[in-house]
């Protein structure tokens, strides 16, 4: 599933971490099995990364539980907002 808010917050501390532990976009591209452009679109949240991707990345370049728990838990709120802002919207519409 693709959620642009979610896609982002990972594609952001993925590339804090890539830069943090000093690899490139192609440095990785062995590790994830896939091209340095494809990681470039997670990086900048075009994409959402794959979770085997991901469970690599969580060893290669030591990402934190509590920030990864932090961003699922943001999205999650997120997006409970936006669906009884919905909700809202919806009944003032139909009159109730």
């Amino acid at each position: 599933m693709y959620d642009p808010s979610l896609a982002q917050m990972l594609g952001e501390y993925i590339l804090e971490k890539r830069k943090e532990m000093g690899f490139t976009q192609k440095d990785l591209k062995k590790t994830l099995g896939f091209s340095a452009q494809f990681l470039g679109r997670i990086e900048k949240g075009k994409v959402m990364i794959p979770e085997k991707c991901l469970v690599r990345l969580i060893n290669h370049l030591a990402l934190d539980f509590d920030r990864i728990d932090k961003i699922y838990k943001s999205y999650a709120s997120e997006r409970v907002a936006w669906l009884f802002d919905e909700a809202r919207k919806r009944k003032v519409r139909r009159g109730a």
